[in-house]
């Protein structure tokens, strides 16, 4: 039976391999591939002592205070992670809530992306908890991943997104910072995915007119894809919309369906 010790040292011999190699990933590649799949069948034979390794190592770590110096091996924790949310599990899913809960930030994205593959409803309120984190990219990944979760719950959550950051400050032309239309478009497109009710309403509502013509389009292409029995109406009147771009957008998709 496989042992935390054996993990450890099987590691600090990849990385002193991986040295050897400094910055030719064409070499460290297979490397990595190897020391990825051991661990990935360490966790696979037991993934309890995978779990609790990674906690062990996460919590004591202090590295992101401090500055890495190159050549440096990692903090153990991050090859643990790779391996467990690797694909989706019941030992995942758990980790990947309890880490969109810690204030360290670090792994919040890819936990809220494992959860999007994962599909587990077990991890809407998490995922509703990290839209208020003020980091954007892990309020986008949240957002998607309740989309494509599929549960109405989260339906008032996106729609709220979608309103709050429809203002002219943030559509500033003169406007540096993307976040919030990052954000906006991610929980429109989360809405598509969704499909819900309230979800239809607002994509319905959002054919004709958008300040961000990238949503419209979104919109009208779930229009088409999947809601087809309501689309060639809608789309014979968006063809005379005075928007060129939106007009030339619903005139190919009719052409196709009809």
């Amino acid at each position: 039976m496989i042992t935390g010790e054996r993990i450890y040292q099987v590691i600090d011999d990849y990385w002193a391999e991986l040295m050897k190699f400094r910055a030719q990933y064409h070499k460290q590649k297979p490397i990595k591939d190897k020391l990825a799949q051991f661990l990935q069948k360490a966790f696979d034979d037991d993934p309890q002592l995978l779990v609790r390794l990674f906690w062990m190592d996460f919590e004591r770590s202090e590295i992101e205070l401090q500055p890495n110096n190159y050549g440096q091996i990692p903090p153990y924790y991050h090859y643990f992670i790779l391996a467990i949310l690797n694909k989706p599990n019941p030992y995942g899913t758990e980790l990947a809530c309890q880490m969109l809960r810690h204030p360290k930030q670090e792994r919040h994205e890819d936990c809220a992306r494992y959860l999007y593959d994962a599909k587990d409803p077990i991890a809407i309120p998490c995922l509703i908890e990290a839209l208020k984190s003020d980091d954007y990219g892990i309020v986008r990944e949240a957002a998607l991943a309740l989309g494509n979760i599929g549960d109405p719950k989260a339906e008032p959550y996106l729609l709220d997104l979608v309103d709050k950051y429809d203002n002219d400050e943030v559509y500033r032309e003169d406007r540096i910072d993307d976040a919030y239309l990052i954000i906006r478009s991610s929980a429109f497109n989360a809405l598509c995915l969704l499909n819900s009710p309230g979800a239809q309403r607002k994509i319905l509502e959002t054919l004709f007119y958008d300040r961000d013509i990238s949503i419209q389009e979104r919109a009208i292409r779930h229009l088409v894809l999947n809601m087809s029995e309501q689309a060639i109406p809608y789309l014979e009147q968006l063809t005379g919309h005075s928007n060129q771009r939106i007009a030339k957008v619903a005139q190919e998709f009719l052409d196709q369906i009809s």
